[in-house]
């Protein structure tokens, strides 16, 4: 019998793994809902916020949507002379406004003169692993 420190795992690890055949991707189960939040439901909701920070008097502007399978990052461009604290401070009001259980700000977003604004989807979508993969 072979004794135990002449076995060299890691190569028998290594002929392993030059056999194995990965399984197909179609195995997996394709994403077939459509809980995807609509253009139109992005649109009302940037017009919420800005008309929002207007009640408070803070002129800004919603400069871009990017859409998330549980929330949505709305990036707002206060306008010249805004400060980034009269924004952050109305958390509390946008989130009652948006009708969200809550938000979070980034404030100011890395490398952008803009604030970010993390607002949670009313239907969060389910992330399928076919979609990771195939990314």
């Amino acid at each position: 019998m072979p004794d135990e420190d002449d076995f060299d795992y890691d190569e028998a690890v290594k002929a392993a793994m030059r056999t194995y055949q990965m399984p197909p991707v179609d195995i997996l189960n394709e994403d077939e809902t459509e809980n995807k939040v609509s253009r139109e439901e992005l649109m009302a909701n940037a017009d919420l916020l800005e008309n929002t920070l207007a009640q408070f008097n803070v002129k800004a502007f919603v400069k871009k949507v990017i859409e998330g399978p549980v929330i949505t990052l709305y990036a707002v461009r206060p306008a010249e002379g805004v400060k980034i604290n009269q924004v952050v401070s109305l958390a509390d009001d946008l989130a009652l406004a948006m009708r969200a259980k809550g938000i979070r700000m980034i404030a100011p977003i890395p490398g952008e003169a803009a604030i970010g604004i993390e607002i949670p989807n009313r239907r969060p979508s389910t992330v399928y692993f076919k979609s990771i993969v195939r990314s």
